[in-house]
């Protein structure tokens, strides 16, 4: 079974809510389809909603997962996952970061879309 993606844009992100079933197989054909899709409407905010995934990936197909997520999509500003409570390893979220990629996984929707849509703070002005 592929995974499936449901795909509501909004002025702030772009929300992608995804069914099916877990697989290394899915999800690397899943990142071309999102980069492909946000490439073409230059989106750079998304929440990933993986809630409905059913199955898990190994802690090493997790971490290989947050590296192709990072080389794929490397012109995002901030993306946020959301995924159920027991399935939180910070395995793909670590690699993702550790490759550039500003990401977050979250277990709840509001804290998701509060991170992903707050402005990043500047530097204060410093006088020379």
């Amino acid at each position: 079974m592929e995974l499936t993606l449901t795909c509501t844009r909004s002025h702030e992100y772009v929300r992608y809510a995804v069914e099916g079933q877990a697989s290394l197989k899915n999800f690397a054909a899943l990142l071309l389809v999102v980069a492909e899709d946000l490439g073409q409407y230059e989106d750079s905010y998304v929440l990933l909603d993986l809630r409905a995934v059913q199955g898990r990936l190994t802690s090493a197909e997790q971490a290989l997962l947050g590296e192709m997520g990072a080389t794929r999509l490397p012109f995002l500003a901030k993306m946020a996952s959301l995924v159920p409570p027991q399935e939180i390893t910070r395995n793909s979220e670590r690699k993702a970061r550790e490759k550039g990629l500003r990401v977050r996984v979250f277990v709840s929707e509001t804290e998701a879309i509060a991170w992903l849509t707050k402005p990043r703070s500047r530097p204060a002005d410093t006088t020379i």
